[in-house]
């Protein structure tokens, strides 16, 4: 009981940050990290969910861990930005309230649980995906479920796409024989379905030393145009505006957001100062 309070009291609080935080632009940079989310050019609110923490305890430093978090509501439900924040909320403070069991375990059950907590308090009226990167003391894992997605960056620059997307088209393109699948975005699984959610959980390679999370408003570009950007981009900071920018230039048909997130002990991959506060918990 008292580490279910304890969860819940962790959630409530890191909700009310987030739904603080708006629906609006922003793009915010500190220590290295940078995390930005727009609008767009059609719709009328930000369904798109951003967070980074680091979380630190008293009594043992090697539990510490920071997070960096995409959460992107389903626009074709009435309650997607809410299903946002509270998977983003309900995740995180899972984590937080579990340190003594192992990190694959431990994300297995955190998504089970922002699953549960979705689909019993909105009743199937929302649904979000989840992409999310712990960075801890002797390495990084991620967890996703949907169409965010999650990016290596190598030292070079060079991207690598680590999570595979929940798409009707996805699956067609994996399955043999199938070179040219046609365009179907629609989800196979997201945050709040309720039973059968099965996510993706895997430890980010060690030669990546730094990752990019984005939501599908960020990454609907030709993968050579993505990669051209990131190679070309001055810092972490500059490489989100970009990435927001293109979207907008695109079109802005969705949310866009993305988050430049420098892991392990190398984690200048670039030269970014920060020039404002960082938009996290």
């Amino acid at each position: 009981m008292r580490s279910a309070g304890l969860i819940e009291r962790i959630r409530n609080r890191l909700a009310r940050a987030l739904e603080a935080q708006g629906s609006g632009n922003a793009t915010r940079t500190h220590s290295g990290v940078a995390i930005g989310s727009s609008v767009g050019q059609v719709r009328k609110r930000n369904e798109d969910c951003c967070l980074v923490a680091r979380v630190s305890y008293a009594h043992d430093s090697h539990a510490n861990f920071a997070i960096a978090m995409i959460c992107d509501g389903l626009g074709g439900m009435s309650q997607g930005r809410e299903a946002a924040i509270l998977a983003a909320s309900s995740f995180t403070a899972y984590l937080f309230s579990t340190p003594l069991i192992g990190w694959k375990e431990r994300l297995s059950k955190a998504i089970a649980f922002a699953n549960t907590q979705i689909y019993q308090r909105l009743h199937g009226a929302g649904g979000t995906t989840l992409s999310a990167v712990i960075s801890f003391n002797d390495g990084a894992i991620f967890c996703h479920v949907g169409d965010s997605r999650v990016y290596g960056v190598m030292p070079d620059r060079v991207v690598e796409q680590l999570s595979r997307d929940d798409t009707i088209n996805a699956l067609l393109k994996r399955q043999e024989g199938q070179g040219e699948a046609p365009k179907d975005s629609r989800l196979l699984q997201f945050v709040g379905m309720g039973e059968e959610m099965e996510a993706q959980i895997a430890p980010v390679p060690g030669h990546c030393r730094s990752v990019l999370l984005t939501s599908d408003g960020a990454h609907d570009v030709p993968h050579s145009v993505f990669q051209r950007v990131v190679s070309a981009a001055a810092g972490g900071g500059d490489l989100v505006r970009k990435l927001l920018m293109l979207s907008d230039m695109t079109g802005g048909r969705d949310n866009a957001s993305a988050i430049f997130f420098p892991i392990g002990t190398e984690a200048e991959l670039y030269d970014a100062r920060g020039d404002n506060e960082l938009l996290a918990i």
